[in-house]
């Protein structure tokens, strides 16, 4: 009998406790989803220097528009503070790469607890890519949802060129000036499907933009005349592709660059 009373005891102390820990579980669920962002806004990519500003909106929705300890938080690259702003309180604060270099009067909304949750930055360069954070906060709840912008340098210079000898064609193409990294790749049209050989990739950072190039051999006997010879320069994460090539004709290019049987 003893037994029983005490099995019985345990077993409403187990379903309490399941009951506390559900009830417990759904206030926090029902906490965070009392802040959600619905829709974040950052450009994907930008040619630097080609845009007066730059827009970044964060709309969110409130349960119950309840405001209290409403934050609005920016962070660029995950870890850096750029902007902060406390609905009620007069100053904002435009940290980091955002100083000096934002419209610190526009606004995206009418609405006192949205008015200044977006940013407009002026004239937005290299330093400006990187990934974007938002965070909104209240006394019930956060949401974050981050998305990257990419501000690119087109290459100042971008050629490929043509070296032959009697046994191979060294194809050089190279990009000097570009930001971020760019890729290039060569290829060429042959019936014999013969692979490119000794290809190699060099890249280096200089003054905040890259140079990068890239050069392979072909066998001399595997090519027909004339065979086109391309190099594409690819920016990674945006639409920058362009093509250049260069027509190999069958003759041997003497040192001052012109071609035999050709006077």
């Amino acid at each position: 009998m003893e037994s029983i009373v005490v099995t019985g005891i345990r077993n409403r102390w187990i379903i309490w406790c399941f009951l506390v820990i559900s009830t417990v579980a759904g206030a926090a669920e029902k906490k965070v989803n009392s802040v959600e962002i619905t829709k974040l806004t950052v450009p994907h990519s930008i040619e630097n220097g080609t845009k007066d500003f730059a827009l970044l909106d964060c709309e969110y929705s409130l349960k119950d528009n309840r405001t209290l300890l409403l934050e609005v938080t920016w962070f660029h690259n995950d870890h850096n503070i750029i902007y902060k702003w406390i609905p009620g309180h007069s100053k904002r604060q435009f940290l980091g790469i955002l100083e000096g270099r934002v419209d610190e009067g526009y606004t995206v909304s009418n609405v006192p607890w949205q008015k200044y949750r977006g940013l407009k930055i002026l004239k937005p360069t290299t330093e400006f890519s990187g990934k974007y954070t938002c965070d909104i906060s209240t006394e019930e709840g956060h949401a974050t949802e981050g998305s990257s912008l990419i501000v690119y340098t087109k290459p100042k210079k971008y050629e490929v060129e043509l070296k032959v000898s009697p046994e191979h064609v060294n194809v050089s193409c190279w990009a000097n000036g570009v930001y971020p990294e760019a890729k290039l790749s060569l290829s060429y049209k042959n019936v014999d499907q013969i692979k490119m050989t000794e290809v190699v990739e060099e890249s280096s950072l200089i003054s905040g933009a890259y140079d990068v190039q890239i050069h392979g051999f072909v066998d001399r006997k595997s090519l027909v005349s004339p065979t086109m010879f391309n190099c594409d320069i690819k920016i990674p994460n945006t639409s920058y592709l362009v093509r250049k090539d260069v027509m190999f004709t069958g003759r041997r290019i003497r040192e001052d660059g012109s071609e035999e049987g050709i006077s």
